[in-house]
């Protein structure tokens, strides 16, 4: 069940992150690697912050 809910919030990451940058998902991996525009900095941390942290 973890793993399926894991999975789901990748998803969900990737679909965010498509929409204000070019995405590689690589299998088998377990490095992070954000790359961009400093002065989108702040846009990509959100996008990728709204993903991971559960709303209130």
């Amino acid at each position: 069940m973890l793993h399926v809910l894991c999975l789901e919030l990748l998803d969900h990451v990737v679909e965010e992150l498509e929409k204000i940058a070019v995405v590689n998902l690589l299998q088998h991996q377990s490095i992070i690697s954000l790359i961009g525009n400093v002065q989108k900095s702040s846009l990509i941390l959100e996008k990728l912050l709204y993903c991971v942290l559960p709303s209130t």
